[in-house]
């Protein structure tokens, strides 16, 4: 089976945090095209997302960049791993992008965690031209009581799970086993899922360990839907899209409580797969992404 690599950046530059921690940005595709800026969900990498993003090169030009204590970024503050962290971290991210790589209107385009990170950022300052949301924690305001603190329980579930995960290997292999015989990556590719164990590990004495340690994916899981609940993504102004995955999955994570609801936003479900729809169906989802930039004429 062949193995896929990362093609080198066309530019890579080092973003400077307030708490002296940093993010590296790497530049892929197309210098002259639209700039897509793109990260990942909790405890992967953006290069694990290759499938998918390796589909917009040709034409645009790509940002990626992983969060804090992950992917290739160095490990920091165990205390400094939370929403406000990242959201701020995020601020920093644009405006090194533009520093960097020259000033240019910018279209996120955000999975699971860093979607929502994304729209508290933009909440913050207009960042972003538009946003695309694939699969995104958050929810409309006004839930019913019970609903929230259903929602608060997922959370606090997902933290405990995170926290009893293994995280060290002797080999990378090892990870991607375990991805293989679990139902929740039944529905990726086995090469694409070897990607995502090369990419979320890092060397170690004991041979390689999580990039993002089990303790800091539970953390960020503790308060995460606390933040999820606080979000109102009804109210921007500018194009934003929301692709889900398959509402009836058990993985997915429909971001509304009903039609009405729905009808509100641009959105858009791709059948036949979870929360991890990038990674399942990468052509499917590109092409729904770029439907809706030229739809929007951010492209």
């Amino acid at each position: 089976m062949a193995v896929r690599t990362i093609p080198e950046p066309n530019d890579a530059a080092t973003v400077e945090l307030a708490d002296g921690g940093t993010i590296l940005l790497r530049r892929h595709g197309n210098p002259d095209g639209a700039r897509i800026v793109l990260s990942h969900g909790s405890s992967f990498s953006a290069d694990a997302y290759f499938p998918f993003w390796s589909l917009l090169l040709r034409d645009y030009d790509v940002v990626v960049y992983d969060l804090r204590n992950h992917g290739l970024n160095p490990l920091g503050d165990l205390g400094s791993h939370h929403m406000p962290m990242m959201v701020w971290d995020n601020l920093r991210v644009v405006r090194a992008i533009d520093r960097h790589f020259g000033p240019k209107p910018k279209i996120g385009i955000y999975h699971s965690v860093s979607a929502a990170i994304a729209v508290f950022q933009a909440v913050e300052e207009s960042s972003f031209a538009g946003l695309v949301l694939f699969d995104p924690p958050v929810c409309p305001p006004g839930l019913p009581e019970a609903r929230e603190r259903a929602i608060r329980l997922t959370g606090a579930r997902m933290s405990e799970r995170a926290a009893t995960r293994q995280g060290a290997f002797e080999r990378w292999e090892d990870l991607a086993e375990t991805y293989k015989d679990s139902p929740a990556f039944e529905l990726v590719r086995h090469d694409d899922i070897d990607l995502l164990a090369r990419t979320t590990l890092r060397p170690c004495k004991a041979g390689f360990e999580l990039c993002c340690p089990p303790a800091y994916e539970a953390k960020l899981f503790e308060h995460l839907y606390k933040w999820a609940l606080a979000i109102d993504i009804f109210t921007f102004d500018f194009p934003l899209k929301v692709i889900g995955g398959d509402p009836l999955a058990k993985f997915s994570f429909l971001p509304t409580v009903s039609l009405e609801q729905i009808e509100l936003l641009d959105y858009d479900f791709v059948p036949d797969t979870t929360h991890l729809l990038q990674l399942e169906q990468p052509a499917v989802c590109a092409e729904l992404a770029v439907e809706f930039l030229k739809q929007s004429n951010l492209v």
